[in-house]
């Protein structure tokens, strides 16, 4: 679902698309403070910044390669 969001934020702001990833994820975790426990937020704002940092290499590594 975000996905498809974090890759329109890409093509119109030219953000690179790891940042559009996290945004993205920040937006739906900062959504979510009203049933998560604090804990549970500081472990899915950790895992959506590893997500979106390996998604940034990949892509850079794709786009390197073609």
């Amino acid at each position: 679902g975000d996905d498809s969001l974090a890759l329109v934020l890409n093509r119109i702001t030219k953000l690179p698309i790891f940042a559009c990833y996290f945004l993205m994820d920040v937006i739906i975790i900062l959504l979510s403070l009203t049933y998560m426990s604090f804990n549970n937020i500081i472990y899915s704002l950790l895992t959506a910044f590893i997500s979106s940092t390996f998604i940034g290499l990949i892509a850079d590594y794709k786009k390197k390669e073609s």
